[in-house]
């Protein structure tokens, strides 16, 4: 997806049925903390096993909420995906997210 949007590293929020049905992908960019400044509704997550992907200094990462996006994507998104966020930190992501569109 690099070439699409310019993104190294991202988090993938897609509900089930809409993804396969559109083939819409909802994507949530992430950064290392140290290359990014966190707005309001930004996740901050510390540092794990999955947050390796993103960066290598074991730093935390910012799941950039305020910048979300929709992509279509013609095949499985399995393809290029390379780790499982935490459930604290999905759970954290939701709720900014339902922030950010005031659900």
């Amino acid at each position: 997806m690099r070439d699409l949007t310019g993104l190294t590293h991202a988090v993938v929020v897609t509900e089930p049925v809409y993804s396969r049905l559109s083939r819409q992908q909802t994507v949530v960019p992430v950064f290392p903390e140290s290359a990014f400044e966190a707005g309001e509704l930004d996740i901050i997550a510390p540092a794990s096993r999955w947050t390796r992907y993103v960066t290598e200094r074991r730093e935390p990462v910012i799941l950039a909420t305020s910048m979300i996006f929709t992509v279509f994507q013609r095949e499985w998104i399995t393809g290029y995906a390379n780790g499982i966020v935490d459930p604290i930190t999905m759970h954290r992501l939701d709720e900014a997210l339902n922030l950010h569109f005031g659900l």
